[in-house]
């Protein structure tokens, strides 16, 4: 019964764990320093009031029922905080057809502004 149950809380753990592990994958460059301060987040280029450069893509997908988008969002701004990135524009966020089924993806650039 002991066995049974640690077996159990393992697998319950490991769970846990994949979903809290980060699904983003990332092309692009790291800056040498990560970002501290609060990353901001726009949803259209025409938001954006000053000159930027793109740093780096993201790419996020699931199938719908396994997104919770406030999840997938946060994972972005950690990600985007990591390679030194100071903003996010969202650039899509919607279902596409693959195979027999629907996937839920988005897609970002991480952005850093010019001086």
């Amino acid at each position: 019964m002991n066995r049974v149950l640690n077996l159990f809380t393992w697998t319950i753990l490991l769970i846990t764990l994949s979903h809290c592990s980060t699904n983003i994958q990332y092309l692009g460059t790291e800056r040498p320093f990560p970002t501290r301060g609060d990353i901001d987040l726009f949803f259209a280029e025409a938001d954006i009031d000053r000159p930027f450069q793109v740093i780096g893509n993201m790419y996020y997908q699931d199938q719908p029922d396994q997104v919770v988008f406030d999840d997938v969002q946060d994972q972005m701004i950690r990600k985007a905080r990591q390679v030194g990135a100071e903003a996010i524009l969202f650039d899509q966020i919607g279902e596409q057809p693959e195979g027999d089924c629907d996937n839920l993806i988005f897609r970002a650039r991480a952005i850093v502004f010019k001086e």
